[in-house]
């Protein structure tokens, strides 16, 4: 496990690196992404589906056959990051919730890869079990839907809504809880403050306003129609 060992130090400078040029890297890819779309949607008015997508990216790379290829790697690269991050997030969080937060591992040795990865397994049971039944899980729910459309919204509603009390706890603990030598300094723990705080006001705002477009959502707040009041009536 990182940054349980001797050199914490040396893994921690790592992980920072790491956390700053992957925050970096996505977002500046969607900021691409948005400013690419938005920029090109007049010509649709909205954009509501994969095909007002291929339209868009078609006017922008001149082909349609190369917009295709770009959307659909991007959309599968997207989907297989996120099914790694959530399995994997489930995993930890299942063998964290075990007891099991700081695993031993087998030292390295000069045996076979095969042999080395049955170590592993015997030395985190819970974790490897754990993510083998998320996996299953995923594909037996992506078998038995035909839409998943209505459960990745609230899905993204509920993800909002969580994002600032999970962000502003790991603020506090970051802030007042770490040992000294960890502890945010005073002037960058204010700043980072106000950062999620801009973040998370943007986030519930836009949440809120998504799910107003939402469909099933319109429909509801925008009552029955005419029609339906009249058979309702009759």
């Amino acid at each position: 496990n990182k940054g349980v060992g001797q050199d914490r130090q040396r893994h921690l400078q790592l992980a920072r690196i790491d956390t700053g040029l992957g925050s970096l890297l996505t977002q500046g890819v969607m900021a691409a992404m948005l400013l690419t779309v938005a920029a090109s949607s007049k010509q649709l008015g909205s954009v509501s589906t994969v095909h007002d997508l291929v339209v868009i990216f078609t006017s922008v790379l001149g082909n349609e056959f190369r917009a295709k290829m770009l959307l659909t790697f991007a959309i599968i690269g997207a989907c297989m990051v996120a099914a790694i991050v959530q399995t994997l997030c489930a995993a930890w969080t299942f063998e964290q919730a075990m007891g099991r937060a700081t695993a031993t591992l087998p030292p390295e040795s000069d045996e076979s890869a095969v042999l080395r990865m049955v170590q592993n397994v015997r030395a985190r049971p819970l974790f490897y079990v754990a993510y083998t039944v998320a996996c299953a899980g995923a594909f037996t729910f992506t078998l038995l839907m035909d839409n998943a459309v209505d459960l990745s919204v609230w899905t993204e509603f509920c993800n909002g809504v969580l994002m600032p009390p999970v962000i502003f706890t790991l603020w506090y603990l970051a802030a007042f809880r770490l040992p000294p030598e960890y502890t945010l300094g005073i002037c960058y723990r204010w700043i980072v403050f106000v950062v999620f705080l801009v973040c998370s006001l943007f986030c519930v705002g836009s949440i809120f306003d998504s799910l107003r477009l939402w469909p099933p959502m319109r429909d509801f707040l925008s009552g029955p129609t005419l029609s339906e009041a009249t058979m309702s009536e009759g």
